[in-house]
C-alpha cells in the first residue's frame, strides 16, 4: 500500500494573506508543519494552484527529495489532491491543510492502522483539537468524489456525501483531544489565531510539540482568550425592513447567551432607516457589527458576505421580518445539533405573529432560524444572485452532502405581510422555482 501526505495549500487566503509563507522564529507556517510530519517518514506532496509552483520552490530546495510540488486546478483542492494520488499510484492519502501545524506523530499512526485494519475508505476524527487533524482517505474514494463534485473548498463534506465505508475514529486513549480541552484551538485561520502562534513559537520554541502547548496553555489558561471565537454567529439580511428590524434585532438581543455570541447585519443598500436602525443597535451592542452593500445584491449574495465574515462554530440567519419566538429558541437547536452530531437543524416556526398556525421544519425547509455547523453552510453556500426561493435552492444541494434534522418545536415567528417576498413577484417567483426543481430533477 503506497501512502503519502498531501498537503492542500495556496498562496493567498481571504482571512489571513500568505498563511503558508508567514514567518514564526525564522520558519515559515509551512516549515513548521512539514517538519513535524517527516518524522514520520512519509513521503510528502504539496498540492499547489497551477502557477503558484514559484512560491513553493523552496520547500524543494529546503527538504530535497522529501518535499515534493504537485500543481493542478486553482479553485479545486480536491481535484488537485486526486491529482496527486492518481499521478503518484498512491493508494492511501493522508489530508493536511496548511492552516494546521500540530499534527500528532503518534495519531497519525494510531489513525492509520485502524485505517488499514477495517479496510476504510475514509478515516477522519471529530474529536481533534481544531488544527491537530489529517483526514485519511483511499484512492478509490477521491477518484469518486472529484468526479462527483467540482470546486470544493470543505473537501471533508465531499468525501462524506459519497463514501459508505468511513469512520469518524474517537482515537481511543489518547489524552489531547477536543473532548478534553474543548477550549484549546490551534487552528490558523483569522490573524487573532497568527498572534497564538507568534506567542506560542517565542516561548516554547520551534520544535515545540502538541504536549508542550498543551501543557502551557494549561498553566496559562489566559491565552486560549488569544483567538478564542463565539460560539454561534447570527447574521440578519435587510433590505427596506425598517417596519420589522428593531424587533427582529431585538429578538437576538434577548438569546439566553448572546453574550458569547456574534450578530452580523447586512443592509443590502436600503432607502429607508434600516442601515440607521443597524448601526444604532450595534452602538448598544458591541458584539455586533453593521455593514451595507454598495448596491442591491439580493439575499443570497448578502447571505454569502455574511458567511465569509462569520467566525461562530455555528451560524443561523434571522430575517429582518421574523423574530426568534423565545428567549431559550437557539439554545434549544445548539443542544439538537451537538447531541445528534448534524450539520443542520431545521425548527418548526410559527406561520404570522398570531402563532395560531405551525408550520414544521421537515415540510417547508424555511433555511431562515435554521442552524448550522458554519463549516458545512459554507461548503453548500447559497447562489450568488438568486433573489427568490433560496431555502428550496439550498435545500435540494444540502440534503445530498449534509446530515440534517430537525427540531419540532417553534423557535421563530415566521411573519406574513404585504412586502414578504412570497406575496410580491409571482410571476417570477414561480419561474424560479420551475428553474431550481427541473435543474434538481424535483418535477414529476
Amino acid at each position: 500500500m503506497k501512502t503519502a501526505f498531501v498537503i492542500c495549500s495556496r498562496k493567498d487566503s481571504s482571512r489571513v494573506p500568505q498563511k503558508a509563507f508567514i514567518q514564526y522564529e525564522g520558519m515559515t507556517h509551512l516549515e513548521h508543519l512539514i517538519e513535524r510530519l517527516l518524522k514520520t517518514e512519509i513521503p510528502i506532496y504539496a498540492a499547489v494552484p497551477e502557477g503558484e509552483e514559484v512560491f513553493y520552490a523552496s520547500l524543494m530546495d529546503r527538504y530535497p527529495k522529501r518535499v515534493m510540488i504537485s500543481s493542478g486546478f486553482a479553485n479545486d483542492p480536491l481535484r488537485r489532491m486526486y491529482g496527486v494520488a492518481k499521478q503518484h499510484g498512491l493508494d492511501t492519502v493522508i489530508r493536511v491543510t496548511h492552516d494546521k501545524i500540530f499534527v500528532d506523530q503518534d495519531m497519525i499512526f494510531q489513525c492509520l492502522g485502524k485505517f488499514n485494519e477495517q479496510k476504510l475508505d475514509y478515516l477522519y476524527s471529530s474529536n481533534f483539537i481544531p488544527g491537530t487533524g489529517f483526514e485519511i482517505i483511499s484512492h478509490k474514494a477521491l477518484k469518486k468524489a472529484a468526479g462527483s463534485f467540482k470546486r470544493v473548498e470543505l473537501v471533508s463534506y465531499a468525501i462524506k456525501a459519497i463514501t459508505e465505508n468511513k469512520l469518524d475514529y474517537q482515537i481511543a486513549g489518547h489524552l489531547d483531544t477536543k473532548t478534553v480541552y474543548p477550549w484549546i484551538r490551534l487552528l490558523v485561520d483569522y490573524p487573532e489565531d497568527v498572534q497564538l502562534m507568534r506567542l506560542l513559537f517565542s516561548r516554547l520554541g520551534k520544535g515545540c510539540s502538541l504536549n508542550e502547548v498543551i501543557s502551557f496553555m494549561v498553566e496559562n489558561m489566559w491565552v486560549a482568550q488569544i483567538n478564542r471565537l463565539p460560539k454561534v454567529s447570527i447574521y440578519t439580511c435587510a433590505y427596506n425592513a425598517e417596519k420589522w428590524i428593531t424587533e427582529a434585532m431585538g429578538s437576538v438581543a434577548q438569546q439566553e447567551g448572546f453574550g458569547d455570541y456574534e450578530y452580523i447585519l447586512i443592509d443590502d443598500h436600503s432607502s429607508d432607516n434600516t442601515f440607521y436602525s443597524m448601526a444604532k443597535f450595534c452602538q448598544i451592542y458591541k458584539n455586533a457589527s453593521w455593514h451595507r452593500n454598495n448596491k442591491n445584491c439580493g439575499l443570497a449574495s448578502s447571505s454569502n458576505r455574511a458567511l465569509k465574515m462569520a467566525k461562530g462554530q455555528y451560524i443561523i440567519r434571522l430575517d429582518a421580518d421574523d423574530y426568534f419566538s423565545g428567549s431559550d429558541s437557539i439554545i434549544n437547536l445548539l443542544e439538537v445539533i451537538e447531541e445528534r452530531g448534524l450539520d443542520a437543524v431545521y425548527p418548526s416556526n410559527y406561520l404570522g405573529v398570531s402563532r395560531k398556525n405551525v408550520q414544521k421544519g421537515d415540510e417547508h425547509h424555511h433555511i431562515g432560524s435554521t442552524l448550522f455547523r458554519t463549516s458545512a453552510v459554507n461548503h453548500v453556500k447559497f447562489t450568488e444572485g438568486l433573489k427568490n426561493y433560496d431555502s428550496l435552492d439550498f435545500f435540494t444541494r444540502a440534503r445530498k452532502q449534509l446530515k440534517i434534522g430537525y427540531l419540532n418545536k417553534p423557535t421563530f415567528v415566521y411573519r406574513q405581510h404585504e412586502g414578504s417576498m412570497s406575496k410580491n413577484n409571482l410571476e417570477e417567483r414561480a419561474e424560479t422555482k420551475r428553474q431550481i426543481e427541473e435543474h434538481h430533477g424535483l418535477q414529476a
